[in-house]
């Protein structure tokens, strides 16, 4: 049994692109995996376990991740995963988990822009600038490094100026916002990896006609649930018990959209909400891959 840390996944560099790939093949062979319903324990408030497992068969191998987040710790989010041999149940590797959480959150926020934006799309707009709104904004800079993108940070402490001091690159300029409300009226796509938000963001006035809203930890747009063209989602499982789950005008699994059963975008003047609540799938599926590289 190895034990692979996260420095061993980062030295690997896999570019954006093969992210996405393992992102693209996760969901086609969705129907074919094992992928019950995450168990969430929580001790106090904003402390809680996730217990992630899942089972892919056509790849050999079943594994779960468990999840932690303690507020006051950097990274907020730590877990561990185990990757285990279908053929003798052997443990094949046990991985620090924080890498692979980041960069498969990141690779599937990363899709659904790719997937569901507007063709013509060029404001971004970042809300939480932490590890998985990093992941995403250097994944899409690279597929779009051809694009001329302007990227509106949402002000928090300094993080905005350690951002564009990190990621720099020679099609992106940047503007930063005091509030929510102006950022998300000037914005195209909207990426928001903020943890906790009691309250919505912005009014349902301030999200413009064709906007893609991609909430990487939920919170903050309820608001949007039922005023909101289309929604996709990781997992109709993992969603049902959204506080409006019942009220969404139109919502299919994006699964469902990349193996071709549905539409992504139906017109430019959609508004598209992009749930994606973090399955084990992907996990496993990174976890299995990275472990072929090593």
């Amino acid at each position: 049994m190895k034990h692979i840390t996260n420095e061993e996944l980062a030295a690997l560099r896999v570019p954006a692109e093969k992210y996405l790939c393992w992102v693209e093949n996760a969901l086609l062979h969705k129907a074919e995996s094992v992928l019950p319903e995450k168990i969430s324990m929580k001790m106090e408030e904003h402390v809680f376990y996730n217990v992630m497992p899942c089972i892919l068969p056509y790849k050999g191998v079943a594994g779960v991740k468990i999840v932690n987040r303690y507020p006051e710790r950097n990274p907020s989010i730590g877990g561990d995963l185990l990757l285990y041999r279908l053929a003798d149940g052997e443990l094949a590797a046990a991985f620090d988990a924080e890498y692979i959480t980041t960069v498969r959150t990141g690779a599937v926020a990363a899709h659904a822009v790719k997937s569901f934006a507007r063709k013509d799309f060029s404001f971004l707009a970042l809300a939480g600038l932490g590890n998985v709104v990093s992941a995403t904004f250097s994944m899409l800079a690279e597929i779009y490094r051809e694009k001329k993108l302007t990227v509106g940070l949402l002000k928090y402490k300094d993080a905005h100026e350690t951002f564009m001091q990190k990621y720099r690159f020679p099609n992106v300029e940047y503007k930063v916002y005091d509030a929510p409300e102006s950022l998300f009226s000037a914005a195209d796509v909207i990426v928001s990896g903020v943890t906790y938000r009691e309250e919505d963001f912005a009014p349902l006035s301030c999200y413009n006609e064709g906007v893609l809203v991609v909430p990487v930890h939920t919170r903050g747009f309820m608001n949007c649930d039922a005023a909101f063209d289309r929604i996709f989602v990781d997992d109709y499982a993992h969603v049902k018990n959204f506080r409006y789950y019942d009220r969404f005008r139109w919502c299919r699994e994006t699964a469902e959209y990349v193996k071709g059963v549905c539409e992504g975008r139906g017109s430019e003047r959609e508004r598209i909400l992009c749930y994606n609540i973090g399955i084990a799938l992907h996990d496993v599926y990174f976890a299995s891959e990275f472990l072929k590289m090593l």
